[in-house]
């Protein structure tokens, strides 16, 4: 059976997220037995953040999982292989051996306990703090507005006063979208962690 490093790994997702897989089955008609066992390493090399999923049941069904995590990735590997070693000593041929790929929408994410909606509304939340003016930004337009008006000038001050207001006004809806993405964020989060 190979030991795989992480360049054995399937490339880099979306998220961050390489995945190794192995998989075993035991078919025996006599024995009335038809059974799988599945082992997928998850790691995120970013966050130094690892998950072990092993799946097993009979062939055709979706079985029962249990889910490890760990931030070793040399430990998830050699638990990955014990557990193989062990299904092999047993009769087990393989079925599958190697780097995956995951793809949206995917159960396996859900089974790995990686959270793809938190994951989402923060790489969100990142985006939508770029869009919202500091408060530097918002004084030094406001301050040019002004510099701008002059009090023969009327038409230039409404204007000036309409800018300042536009700009107000929008600021104060980036941030309302900021508190809800943030909320929403922390939730999920929550959420997450609650799950794992």
């Amino acid at each position: 059976m190979h030991i795989p490093t992480i360049g054995d790994f399937g490339p880099v997702d979306s998220l961050g997220w390489r995945f190794w897989e192995w998989a075993v089955e035991y078919v025996d008609p006599d024995a009335n037995s038809n059974k799988f066992y599945r082992v997928v390493i998850g790691w995120n090399e970013m966050a130094q953040d690892g998950r072990i999923l092993y799946e097993w049941g009979r062939i055709g069904t979706a079985g029962q999982c249990r889910l490890d995590l760990d931030t070793n990735l040399q430990r998830l590997i050699r638990l990955g292989q014990h557990k193989m070693n062990q299904k092999i000593a047993k009769g087990y041929t393989v079925t599958k051996e190697g780097g995956m790929t995951l793809r949206f929408p995917s159960s396996d994410y859900d089974r790995l306990g990686i959270n793809v909606r938190a994951i989402h509304l923060v790489q969100n939340l990142d985006a939508e703090k770029e869009k919202i003016p500091t408060l530097n930004d918002v004084a030094t337009a406001v301050e040019k507005a002004m510099q701008l008006a002059t009090a023969d000038d009327s038409v230039d001050m409404v204007t000036a006063a309409i800018t300042s207001a536009e700009m107000k006004s929008g600021i104060q809806t980036l941030q309302d979208k900021l508190n809800e993405l943030k909320a929403q964020a922390e939730f999920a989060d929550i959420a997450m962690h609650a799950k794992t």
